[in-house]
């Protein structure tokens, strides 16, 4: 395993404001202090199957994040987001746990046969706000 503490106050500190998928097998992110991250669990992104691009999640060349993440989720995400607080322990399956596999298709998806890694970002934080992670990753031993 591979345990950090990361720390951010305000805007500038966000780390990961864009939608993205980790390249891991699994990640627990806990928020000690101020919100938890930003994402998309597998039943929604399942019962919306034309809001996530999953071409564009760690493969757009936009360099402005707010762009980027239009393009990633086109229909915004308000009605699939799930917005973790304070104290929720989050555990994202990553694209290592995934291996090889390519864009599923629709009835892939509806038949729930493909599993994918889990899209989510870092939360917008106010000027002086301060956010705390224990992030916890497993890590192959290869």
């Amino acid at each position: 395993y591979k345990v950090r503490l990361v720390s951010t106050i305000g805007t500038k500190g966000q780390k990961c404001p864009r939608w993205h998928v980790d390249h891991v097998p699994l990640r627990l992110v806990m928020s000690l202090a101020g919100p938890g991250c930003v994402y998309i669990p597998y039943e929604m992104e399942v019962e919306h199957l034309t809001f996530v691009d999953r071409n564009a999640l760690n493969g757009s060349d936009e360099a402005d994040s707010t762009r980027a993440n239009e393009l990633i989720l086109p229909h915004g995400e308000r009605e699939i987001a799930v917005y973790a607080k304070e104290g929720d322990a989050i555990l994202l399956m990553g694209r290592a746990w995934e291996g090889e596999i390519q864009q599923p298709s629709s009835s892939q998806m509806e038949r729930g046969t493909m599993i994918l890694a889990a899209p989510h970002r870092s939360p917008s934080l106010c000027s002086d706000e301060i956010r705390v992670l224990l992030v916890v990753d497993y890590v192959s031993r290869d």
